[in-house]
């Protein structure tokens, strides 16, 4: 009895195994995408959108390697130069538009100070 209850399972595992493997091989497929668009893509070094420059590629050394500064840069560096990071920007504007009360890049909210009262006692100076 318990031996005709593993083959009918060990039926149905097959198609499981093979959807797992399928997931698995175009997660990986993604994976490699993105380090071949970001590894061939140029830097870009001004972001007009946020009127700044971009952090350019930091130059590894001894030193900057062990104090800590190159990761910090590198990854300051990872960030401004994102593959498609400004299609990235404007879904995060448009999905933060969308479900905020509030516009958000347009509008000024002011405040004026009365006491420390109107903020749960926090001083706003």
């Amino acid at each position: 009895m318990v031996y005709k209850e593993l083959k009918e399972n060990k039926k149905s595992i097959i198609p499981n195994k093979l959807s797992a493997a399928l997931i698995c091989a175009v997660f990986v497929l993604l994976i490699f995408s993105g380090f071949l668009v970001s590894r061939f893509d140029v830097d870009r070094t001004v972001s007009v959108k946020e009127n700044r420059t971009l952090a350019a590629k930091p130059k590894i050394s001894i030193v900057t390697f062990f104090n800590g500064s190159f990761s910090e840069d590198f990854d300051e560096y990872f960030s401004d130069t994102f593959p498609f990071r400004d299609g990235f920007l404007d879904i995060n504007a448009g999905l933060s538009d969308f479900f905020s009360k509030n516009s958000g890049r347009d509008d000024m909210v002011l405040v004026e100070k009365q006491d420390k009262d109107d903020f749960a006692g926090q001083n706003i100076d």
